[in-house]
């Protein structure tokens, strides 16, 4: 899977840093999110998504730096999450 710059997509984290909820937006339909820790194990991943817009609720995570795998048209988008 090839990683490309988050810009071509136009993609939107909000509000991040996050408490329990945020939302994702992409100007073309995203088909995974992964939430993945910086030693690098996935806490999070849905392949439900189909849409340019998705929630991502109940976040059970402990406050620190995560990172946020998004796949549209089978390239991986990578942007930086801060829990709070």
């Amino acid at each position: 899977m090839n990683e490309i710059n988050s810009d071509e997509y136009g993609l939107l984290i909000y509000p991040n840093p996050v408490n329990s909820e945020f939302n994702v937006q992409s100007s073309k339909s995203m088909d995974e999110i992964h939430i993945v820790d910086i030693a690098g194990r996935e806490l999070y991943r849905t392949t439900k998504v189909q849409s340019s817009k998705f929630k991502v609720q109940s976040l059970d995570l402990s406050p620190g730096i995560y990172f946020l795998n998004v796949v549209v048209d089978g390239k991986r988008v990578t942007r930086k999450l801060v829990k709070l």
